[in-house]
């Protein structure tokens, strides 16, 4: 979880939220 949040301080907010989401699922 914290390599994702780290990756997604670089990412877009939208494709943030599209990895979280996979994650969940």
């Amino acid at each position: 979880a914290l390599l994702v949040d780290r990756a997604g301080t670089v990412l877009t907010p939208d494709l943030r939220a599209e990895l979280q989401g996979s994650l969940l699922n």
